[in-house]
């Protein structure tokens, strides 16, 4: 399987390969100039833009929207989809400032909340339901967007983390009951996925990729881990390490350079990790949230 990003989800939209290449290979897709993308979910929460690089004194440059979004992705054009804990999906329209305002805005099916988002290059958007499927929204989307399809399977009852890759696989991270998994749809998604080994006592949220290895964040123990897997990914896959010097991470993201931010819930962080990652890694950068601030959702782009 060969990831490009382009995500990811956390969100960012990131770049898999395709299930039956041999090759597994994950590339962030050129962005500049980048800025981070930060939701937070409480009710009211706003979305705050970074220019980066990051440091652990940078302010916002816009602060966008107001719905208390819980999940984000960026299409090629730099064009936000938010999704909120209420269930609704909003698209800010490129260049994103701080008086933007949804050109469109429609319900995730009849789920709530939103999970990870990711867009694919037609621009059809993929949007988890935290239940037992993943919806999708065929371009244009508009405020009268309805789900063209929802991709599901026997087993898959907390659909959270969506991953797409280049060749159009779908990745959906599983949480629930006493562990978590990975699943991995190809085209037309309508086939039999595969399915990881479940992780027990992991809660899966949020992904992204780099190179030939797959990120998972886990909300689960003290502190959470950063589940890193490494590809192609198949029934037996199990984590290769874990990285520990997080707090309940929840959103994860990759800027053009292959670091990793990690939206931390447990304390208000977005700590960046600098390749390469191992079970050893320290962040190189960590910038604090001010007030209470609840990361649900991050994503990089222009």
């Amino acid at each position: 399987m060969n990831f490009r990003r382009l995500f990811l989800t956390t969100a960012a939209l990131i770049g898999l390969a395709a299930c039956t290449s041999n090759s597994n290979t994950i590339t962030p897709v050129p962005l500049a100039p980048q800025h981070l993308y930060v939701a937070d979910a409480h009710s009211g929460g706003p979305i705050l833009q970074y220019t980066l690089p990051l440091t652990g004194a940078s302010m916002p440059s816009a602060t966008i929207g107001s719905g208390g979004e819980g999940s984000l992705a960026l299409d090629a054009a730099g064009n936000l989809a938010a999704g909120n804990t209420a269930g609704q999906i909003s698209i800010f329209t490129a260049p994103l400032t701080s008086s933007s305002v949804p050109s469109a805005t429609f319900n995730n099916g009849a789920s709530t909340p939103v999970g990870q988002m990711a867009f694919n290059n037609a621009g059809d958007l993929f949007a988890a339901t935290e239940d037992i499927s993943v919806n999708v929204f065929t371009h244009p989307l508009t405020s009268a967007s309805t789900p063209s399809q929802a991709i599901t399977s026997a087993g898959l009852s907390a659909a959270i983390g969506t991953l797409l890759d280049s060749s159009g696989n779908l990745y959906v991270s599983n949480s629930a009951g006493a562990g978590s998994n990975i699943y991995v749809f190809a085209p037309p998604y309508s086939g039999t996925p595969i399915i990881t080994s479940v992780q027990a006592g992991k809660a899966y949220r949020k992904m992204a990729g780099s190179g030939n290895q797959l990120f998972v964040a886990n909300v689960s123990g003290a502190t959470g881990s950063v589940d890193v897997y490494n590809t192609p990914l198949t029934t037996a896959s199990t984590p290769a390490f874990s990285m520990t010097n997080v707090n309940s991470p929840e959103a994860l993201a990759f800027d053009n350079a292959g670091n990793l931010y990690v939206g931390n819930l447990g304390d208000g962080t977005i700590r960046v990790f600098t390749p390469p990652f191992s079970a050893a890694s320290s962040p190189a950068v960590t910038l604090v949230e001010s007030g209470s601030f609840a990361i649900f959702g991050m994503a990089i782009g222009p």
